[in-house]
């Protein structure tokens, strides 16, 4: 077995018989291959056994074309598996196979084939240069057809997607108006229900007119309804951004004046967690173009989240700042709450989603607020951030420029 020089790049030259046989190893740089004197083994003998098939279609397509460019295949060498790059020509009775670990020297390692004065590898460069040309050639045409087909294959997948994205979104708003007909119908009985028993608990406070178990099931029939005329007014404002017709009645607003507003209403059930509320506003107004009615939606949800997932005896601050020393606006809400995984952030804009973090009281959630939150924020231009650590609480953060 001849060996290069050690200046040229690594590889192997082998000849094999057309059933594959290994006849003769002209070179090796890795002492990979051997043909024992009463053996004939394969070339496929040296390969991994995933790329044998395929080492297989390398040889019958030398075969039938007399030459091949570029395979890959997995060579086994000791407990090591290395990947190689094989060509390989026919001449008249052998087929001569060239191997090297990187592509990129192959070309190199055929000039270094030149110290090797062998009838086969002089045959075999004769035929790389005559049929490499052609080969190419061949491919380049065939490469075309393939691509072309394929573009006709993307062109037809295209029309086919723009129709069922077209039938989606009919779907989708026939879905948003379903819904928000459902929601209208149930919301007016059940505020029915809510108005009558406030009406019974008015009149028992006045006076007696129930047991005590009869008084608790007045107010969980309040509660419940009040529920889920909240999930029918959330179900119609989700219907509304996903059917994009939402429509922002903006006026110059006092922000300063809402946070209070919202805080205010907040501290009756924060109470009954002996949760405190605490405000960092500024001393003047801060005004803003918004609409004041959505605006509040997002304070009231902000708020009420931070209640609900807080436990008794800690503390939630709210506050307004300016950002980047511009005429941004930056509304935070902090709680000592248990705090959110930080793999399940995303899933809080969700709509329906839920998390592992539970109420701390056993309070409902219809799992659309902050999804709402997160579009009415988007609609007049900002975006809410949301920094949070388990088992130390979560700030919420509303930018608005």
């Amino acid at each position: 077995m001849t060996k290069l020089n050690q200046n040229f790049p690594e590889g192997v030259v082998l000849l094999i018989t057309e059933d594959g046989t290994v006849t003769e190893i002209l070179h090796d740089t890795f002492d990979i291959f051997s043909v024992e004197t009463d053996s004939k083994p394969s070339f496929t003998d040296f390969l991994k056994n995933d790329s044998i098939k395929k080492g297989c279609r390398f040889i019958e397509s030398i075969d039938a074309n007399d030459v091949a460019y570029s395979w890959e295949l997995y060579i086994e060498r000791q407990d090591e598996t290395s990947l190689f790059n094989f060509s390989g020509v026919k001449t008249e009775n052998e087929i001569v196979l060239i191997g090297s670990p990187n592509p990129d020297d192959m070309e190199l390692f055929l000039n270094g084939l030149m110290e090797i004065n062998n009838e086969q590898v002089n045959k075999l460069r004769l035929f790389m240069k005559e049929n490499q040309k052609k080969y190419l050639e061949e491919n380049e045409w065939t490469l075309f057809d393939e691509m072309s087909g394929f573009n006709n294959e993307l062109a037809n997948t295209k029309r086919e997607l723009t129709k069922k994205t077209a039938e989606l979104e009919r779907l989708n708003e026939l879905k948003n108006q379903m819904m928000g007909m459902a929601a209208h119908d149930l919301r007016n009985p059940l505020m029915l229900i809510q108005n009558f028993a406030d009406f019974l608990i008015v009149d028992h406070q006045e006076e007696v007119l129930f047991t005590e178990e009869q008084f608790q099931l007045i107010n969980e029939i309040k509660g419940s309804s009040e529920y889920m005329i909240q999930i029918i007014e959330d179900m119609l404002d989700i219907s509304t951004f996903e059917s994009r017709s939402i429509s922002l009645k903006k006026k110059n607003s006092d922000l300063v004046e809402l946070v209070k507003d919202a805080v205010s209403l907040s501290r009756t059930p924060a109470g009954k967690k002996n949760i405190g509320i605490t405000t960092l506003l500024p001393d003047s107004s801060v005004n803003k173009l918004i609409d004041t009615h959505k605006f509040r939606q997002v304070l009231d949800n902000l708020l009420s989240n931070a209640v609900k997932y807080s436990n008794p005896d800690t503390e939630i601050e709210v506050g307004i700042k300016q950002f980047d020393g511009s005429e941004g606006v930056t509304i935070f809400v902090k709680d000592q709450g248990q705090g959110i995984p930080e793999d399940e952030i995303d899933k809080l804009f969700e709509p329906f989603s839920k998390i592992s973090v539970k109420s701390t009281a056993g309070e409902k959630s219809t799992g659309l607020g902050l999804a709402i939150v997160q579009k009415i924020v988007e609609a007049h231009g900002g975006k809410i951030e949301v920094e949070s650590e388990v088992g130390a609480g979560s700030t919420f953060v509303v930018k608005i420029p």
